[in-house]
């Protein structure tokens, strides 16, 4: 079967980058899958009350099962013939804890989640991408991946150049494939992700970015939508930094 137009998968649809990202891609025109683990207002939200919520979908997934991945990817096939666009935007519970008070667990189970769900998805899509269709991958990073780490997030920032580590090698090895690989790395963002950080510390990197402000997820989600269309296509292994100037590569 083949579609009329482009499909778009969000992985975490449902956080505030997601969400936006849905937005933004619904509104270029993209048939939209957002997936959500736990809670899902936002994605019904959009459902209900977007001017083009006749090509949105949303779907419970848990992004580090393998089977939950493809039978996701399969249904989308299924009904659209071929993925386009996927947009990887998941996270942890984003906490300030200590290197000597970090548990194995806590580092692990970051890793699972980010570095997981984009070798499940690029699994799931194989059979695609091999027949060398056009298959767009952004990964979300954080700029945690650019200059020195700060302090108190190690669990999070090891998670994150774990997933720069495969997307990079993905991009490498996909583009014989027609594919791509790119990475976007936003500074601190206004999300729920920072409900759990002293409100201090998000107005002091407001204060000290050379913009005075912190990220808004229209931000990414504009980034976003340049990478998913077709002028893009010559960028490819590319991490963006999108801070501000707050931190250059």
């Amino acid at each position: 079967m083949t579609h009329q137009f482009k499909t778009a998968l969000v992985v975490g649809g449902n956080g505030g980058v997601g969400s936006e990202a849905i937005i933004s891609l619904l509104s270029q025109g993209y048939f939209v899958y957002g997936t959500y683990r736990e809670n899902s207002d936002r994605l019904k939200e959009i459902s209900k009350v977007s001017p083009h919520k006749e090509k949105f979908k949303y779907m419970q997934l848990d992004c580090t099962s393998l089977d939950d991945i493809k039978n996701g990817v399969r249904e989308i096939l299924n009904s659209n013939g071929n993925l386009d666009v996927i947009i990887l935007s998941i996270s942890e519970e984003y906490m300030n804890i200590r290197i000597f008070d970090l548990e194995w667990a806590d580092i692990s189970s970051h890793i699972n989640s980010q570095v997981k769900s984009l070798y499940n998805l690029y699994k799931a899509l194989e059979d695609q991408i091999k027949s060398e269709y056009k298959t767009k991958f952004i990964t979300i990073l954080s700029d945690v991946c650019i200059g020195v780490p700060p302090k108190g997030f190690s669990h999070y920032t090891t998670s994150k150049y774990a997933l720069m580590g495969l997307s990079k090698c993905l991009s490498a090895e996909l583009s014989s494939y027609n594919s791509t690989v790119n990475m976007i790395s936003p500074g601190m963002v206004e999300t729920d992700l920072l409900e759990n950080l002293p409100k201090k510390l998000i107005e002091i990197s407001a204060f000290q970015n050379p913009l005075k402000r912190n990220g808004d997820p229209k931000d990414i989600s504009a980034l976003i939508g340049f990478l998913a269309s077709d002028s893009s296509d010559y960028l490819n292994g590319v991490n963006i930094p999108l801070n501000g100037g707050s931190k250059l590569i």
